[in-house]
């Protein structure tokens, strides 16, 4: 295994270093010990710090759907609807956190995006979270677009692999695919800036507690008849190998994918998106290959279920 990176300065470029600094001094100024309710707090506080408002023609809307709190974006193109479930390990997040990118991700591909609000854990654990999203999940008529960014993609994936007759395609973002394990990522990145290999155990620790549960989408035997998908890998995250893990799966199942290496990238970039040009070109590959999705012209040598 590599020994772990010690310094991370001179990787990075300076626009990723500003996102990385504003963060820690926004989580920072709770102390060294924070609480859970102060740990939330600081990520929302990250969260609002970043918001980049909505773009222009998207129409916001909240309601209820299946007893879960969701956040509607509707944009003017026709096509299949994305549900998009947010990340923050299990434990942060909500229908503010991931507001934005919701926005620009129904702007950029003129389809709508819906949000559930789901369950948290230590408060809720495994699997509360799952069975929200799925229950909103089954409400949605037709093919369906599951998009999600770390522990959200966990949560989307592990939809799809139930699911997988019903969803179009799925998009795995910096994913959160497997429990904390000894992976080169895992060594080289465990101090990393935004997210290190502790956390990823304290995510796991409270999602699970001592229940044992199996969570993760790397540990079903069966990846046959998954709908194309798309991951991305930040360079610089304890969870670069549980996305290249995932993809070496799909080939072995073959099933059309592509894979993406965020060179320079961070956990979290999504954030940085409009100060980083890196972290705006990832967004952009993003949001290309979903609107390629919906127009049925995948990158992929396989094409996706007619809608």
């Amino acid at each position: 295994m590599p020994d772990p990176i010690t310094d991370f300065t001179p990787l990075l470029d300076p626009e990723i270093l500003e996102f990385i600094n504003i963060s820690n001094r926004i989580k920072g100024a709770y102390g060294p010990e924070p609480t859970l309710e102060q740990m939330r707090r600081g990520f929302d506080e990250t969260c609002a710090h970043f918001h980049s408002g909505h773009p222009a023609g998207i129409t916001v809307s909240d309601s209820t759907t299946a007893g879960i709190p969701t956040r509607t974006y509707t944009a003017n193109a026709s096509g299949p609807v994305i549900l998009y479930l947010h990340g923050g390990g299990f434990v942060f997040g909500g229908l503010d956190s991931h507001d934005d990118i919701c926005a620009d991700i129904a702007a950029a591909t003129g389809l709508t995006v819906i949000a559930p609000d789901y369950a948290l854990s230590p408060e809720a654990r495994h699997p509360q979270a799952l069975t929200d999203c799925l229950a909103v999940f089954d409400t949605l008529p037709g093919p369906v677009i599951l998009a999600g960014d770390s522990a959200g993609a966990t949560l989307a994936a592990a939809i799809t692999h139930r699911r997988r007759d019903r969803v179009l395609a799925q998009v795995l973002i910096y994913p959160w695919l497997g429990a904390p394990r000894n992976t080169r990522s895992y060594a080289r990145n465990a101090n990393a800036p935004i997210l290190t290999a502790a956390a990823m155990r304290f995510f796991h620790d409270a999602l699970v507690g001592d229940t044992g549960a199996t969570y993760a989408p790397l540990d079903d035997p069966d990846f046959t008849n998954l709908p194309p998908t798309l991951l991305t890998a930040a360079e610089f995250d304890p969870l670069h190998d549980d996305a290249t893990d995932y993809a070496a799966r799909l080939t072995a199942a073959d099933i059309p994918h592509r894979l993406y290496r965020d060179a320079g990238l961070v956990h979290g970039h999504l954030r940085a998106r409009h100060i980083s040009p890196r972290a705006a070109g990832a967004f952009r590959r993003i949001t290309d290959t979903i609107t390629a999705i919906a127009r049925q012209q995948p990158p992929w040598n396989r094409r996706p279920p007619a809608l």
